[in-house]
């Protein structure tokens, strides 16, 4: 069995520097920065090779992205737990997850509520959480990059969290 999810790879230097400008909230630091297209979860390592027979499928231009709204994802109790921001233009990205979704029909389910977003790290405590709200408007940084390609991952835990093992590459065109 794997835990297996598609993503891209994220230039580590451009959520580094936006990690810095959030120093002072409690946050733990993403180590592997991606943006998940979808996650598969435990698989069995029998279809792996479907997998990526049918992923080498789907394909859509890429543009170049930059930063959009920061955000964040709450838990049960109304608290903040991670931190994140949009990419922007939004649009081919959901395009890809569209057809990442149509290559792998009949495989896992369809994703029905995707929001697309770039962990920046996971709240640990409730310091300085009452001026999220004025944090949340701030402009990221400007800074631009294109994605060159989507990956299969397999996540494999460790005793710091999990590791992120590529497992095969998807070439995207600009």
């Amino acid at each position: 069995m794997a835990r297996l999810f598609v993503a891209f790879p994220v230039p580590s230097m451009v959520p580094l520097e936006l990690q810095r400008k959030f120093s002072n909230y409690d946050l733990t630091p993403v180590k592997e920065f991606h943006l998940t297209l979808k996650f598969l979860g435990d698989v069995g390592n029998s279809k792996i090779p479907e997998i990526i027979k049918r992923l080498q499928q789907a394909h859509t231009p890429m543009p170049t992205f930059s930063f959009g709204h920061l955000g964040t994802f709450y838990d049960f109790d109304s608290k903040p737990r991670v931190l994140w921001v949009a990419l922007q233009p939004e649009e081919p990205l959901l395009a890809l997850q569209r057809a990442i979704d149509k290559a792998l029909q009949g495989l896992f389910p369809s994703e029905n509520n995707y929001q697309p977003h770039l962990t920046l790290g996971r709240f640990r405590s409730d310091r300085n959480v009452s001026a999220l709200p004025s944090v949340l408007k701030m402009t990221p940084l400007a800074f631009t990059f294109i994605i060159k390609e989507f990956c299969l991952y397999k996540s494999e835990p460790t005793a710091d969290g999990y590791t992120h093992i590529i497992v095969a590459k998807f070439p995207l065109h600009s």
